[in-house]
């Protein structure tokens, strides 16, 4: 028979005490479940009061074995160490769980510290507090409703945005489970499309019209002008220089332009003195017909250094303008 000294151990009797001992730790801490849908929670309070300040939780386990959790706010831990649970108490003010009471069964209390007020602000003195916990079965009630609630306002929201980018309203869903239109939707559409029908035939018609009109007026307009086309005989030069120069061709806002019957005749007799002397020593005239429906006249009085531009169209002739001579045109 050995010696109880020396007989070596079994692992069974090596870590038996230690295996004993977290199988009742864990029979002392709630459910997972529970803790997660009380952190969940405590998360959405914090999202929906301050949604860009990068709410997070990380889990893990530490040096002795026991799996604790971290608030994080922009990826900052708040708190000095892990907690076994992040709980939201009824004045919403998240809490870190340091215990659950009691130790054995169902937790209906937490014992913790404030990390985040209700408002969104982190605590800078942290308080220690005791949380009435809901007991499981309503835990798991309000869980459900909640996500009845979120799946419902996705629905709606979804509903709305589907609405706003369509025209027609979106059909109503029948006891069978099929989408069908009114049929006060049904003549509405009815009626915009005979509307876009109508409004298309229409401007054919339109078009047609006017396509059919210029046809017919190009030609008639171009024989009119053609049959009174000024002839180039009938463009006197002296005559047409003189009117310009006693300003006929002025405005009548123009301040050159002659107002009484005296300044009329002193502009005449100006003119006409002016015309002589300066195609005294000679002009050019020049004629430049534009297939056959105009005629465009020029004159240049190099004594003046002026070129004097006329058009003829529907029997008469029409001063245009009047322009130095050009350098290199008057050398």
């Amino acid at each position: 028979e050995q010696n109880p000294a020396t007989r070596p151990k079994t692992p069974s009797s090596a870590h038996g005490p230690r295996l004993c001992g977290i199988i009742t730790q864990a029979s002392a801490m709630p459910a997972s479940d529970f803790i997660s849908n009380r952190m969940d929670e405590a998360l959405r309070h914090l999202n929906d009061v301050k949604p860009v300040d990068g709410w997070a939780t990380d889990v893990y386990i530490n040096s002795a074995g026991e799996k604790l959790v971290q608030l994080r706010r922009r990826n900052v831990p708040l708190g000095d160490g892990g907690f076994v649970g992040i709980v939201l108490d009824s004045d919403k003010v998240v809490v870190g769980v340091t215990s659950f009471l009691p130790e054995n069964g169902p937790p209906k209390y937490a014992r913790g510290v404030s990390l985040v007020e209700r408002d969104g602000t982190v605590c800078r003195v942290q308080r220690s507090l005791k949380v009435t916990l809901p007991d499981l079965q309503t835990a798991a009630e309000e869980t459900l409703n909640a996500s009845r609630e979120r799946m419902r306002a996705d629905r709606e929201r979804a509903r709305r945005s589907l609405q706003s980018q369509t025209s027609v309203p979106v059909a109503q869903v029948t006891n069978n489970g099929s989408n069908s239109l009114t049929d006060e939707q049904n003549r509405q559409l009815l009626a915009y499309g005979l509307y876009a029908l109508g409004s298309i035939a229409l401007m054919k018609i339109v078009f047609a019209i006017f396509f059919s009109a210029w046809i017919v007026m190009v030609p008639l307009v171009y024989i009119y002008f053609a049959q009174t086309l000024p002839s180039n005989d009938s463009f006197d030069a002296k005559k047409e220089l003189k009117r310009v120069m006693r300003g006929d061709k002025l405005p009548e806002d123009h301040p050159d332009k002659p107002k009484d019957w005296l300044s009329r005749s002193i502009a005449r007799v100006s003119a006409s003195i002016g015309t002589e002397l300066a195609t005294s020593l000679g002009y050019e005239v020049s004629l430049q017909d534009v297939i056959g429906v105009c005629t465009i006249a020029s004159v240049r009085v190099p004594t003046i250094d002026l070129d004097f531009y006329w058009v003829g169209a529907l029997g008469k002739w029409y001063f245009v303008m009047q322009r130095q001579i050009p350098t290199d045109k008057s050398e």
